[in-house]
């Protein structure tokens, strides 16, 4: 077997027939003193065609059941460790999209903290203690596989608080329905939708919105989150992190288990994401 595990199929044929030939020789010289305990056909005991054949076939169903363990034991082997390394790199994935995550929310935060400290020193310290949070959130929950909901929303709660200080023609709301709190999540699973909707949801001339709404729907948890578009869309410069990095994420999590539907008007922008339960 270890012949045909690496692929030398002529050899390992060669070495079969050479085994049931040796295998025959040695049969043939078994005295006759012994041959008569043995079961009829059990031994070649004579040099016959039906003789020899029976030997042979012998020989052979042992062979194929001996190579053929072999390979079963070689090919589950090879799954378990494809799984394995299939799972490692999954799992390395993840937290590289994580750790992407972290960094998207911080540098808008801080660009725009910068702005703040400037112009209105008091805004710029409320903006520091929410950003604090929204820190120790990522420090000592992100790397966990599932967290309360409750947990998610309050940073979710954070991170809409601190555009609203940033912005003052902005106003959100979050809707949790069904006391289910809770529920465990993924850590910041829905934090780019946040992100990506607070981004695009300033309005010429006009009042900005992000409105967030939870709810459980036949084995579902459902994610609805609604922003305002301007009139005159600007163009999204290609290349960020986003929904591309989010999607991933719920792909490698929940395979296809998962409904994402996004929807775009004149004036609004509407994602609606269905978690199994």
């Amino acid at each position: 077997p270890k012949l045909l595990l690496r692929n030398k199929f002529m050899l390992y044929l060669v070495s079969c027939i050479a085994m049931v030939g040796i295998t025959i020789i040695i049969e043939l010289s078994i005295p006759d003193t012994i041959v008569k305990y043995l079961p009829v056909g059990y031994v070649a005991t004579e040099f016959s065609f039906k003789s020899i054949l029976e030997s042979t076939t012998l020989a052979f169903v042992f062979l194929i059941a001996t190579a053929g363990y072999r390979v079963f034991k070689k090919w589950l082997q090879d799954t378990q460790q494809i799984a394995a390394i299939k799972e490692a790199t999954l799992k390395e994935e993840l937290t590289n999209l994580k750790n992407q995550i972290n960094p998207h929310f911080l540098f808008n935060t801080l660009n725009n903290l910068n702005t703040l400290i400037a112009t209105n020193a008091t805004k710029a310290s409320a903006v520091v203690l929410g950003l604090s949070d929204v820190l120790r959130f990522y420090l000592y929950e992100a790397d966990k596989d599932l967290v309360l909901l409750k947990k998610d929303t309050d940073i979710l709660r954070q991170v809409l608080e601190l555009a609203k200080i940033r912005r003052d023609d902005f106003q959100f709301a979050i809707a949790i329905n069904n006391n289910i709190n809770r529920i465990m999540v993924p850590p910041l699973i829905f934090t780019n939708f946040v992100e990506n909707a607070i981004k695009h949801s300033i309005c010429d001339n006009a009042f900005s919105f992000v409105n967030i709404a939870f709810s459980v729907e036949t084995n579902y948890l459902v994610f609805d989150c609604e922003n305002s578009t301007p009139q005159h869309k600007r163009a999204i410069k290609p290349g960020g992190l986003g929904l591309k990095n989010i999607q991933r994420r719920l792909d490698l999590i929940y395979g296809h288990a998962y409904k994402l539907t996004i929807d775009e008007t004149e004036n609004s922008f509407t994602v609606k994401l269905k978690l199994p339960l």
